[in-house]
């Protein structure tokens, strides 16, 4: 199950980067409008970002789950003892 999640998002960032070449904007890093390097493009056609764009939100992405998965654990309710 998890393989085919995997591959059905696979082709629909291929299908996007399809569209992109249609409309022109193929090769274009969607964060700093700046062109992708060629290398990039070879070893993943179908990205959206340079590798530093794309480094800069994996890091907002990481920072933002840890916020999220701290405020989760104090939403849990603590025992009668651990309230006094």
């Amino acid at each position: 199950m998890l393989l085919g999640d995997r591959e059905r998002e696979k082709i629909h960032s291929i299908d996007e980067a399809l569209l992109r070449i249609v409309e022109g904007d193929y090769g274009i890093c969607e964060e700093c409008d700046e062109d992708i390097p060629l290398g990039r493009l070879k070893a993943m056609p179908f990205t959206r970002h340079c590798v530093k764009c794309k480094s800069d939100l994996e890091k907002a992405s990481g920072a933002n789950q840890e916020v999220e998965e701290e405020r989760a654990y104090r939403e849990i309710p603590l025992g009668a003892e651990d309230e006094e």
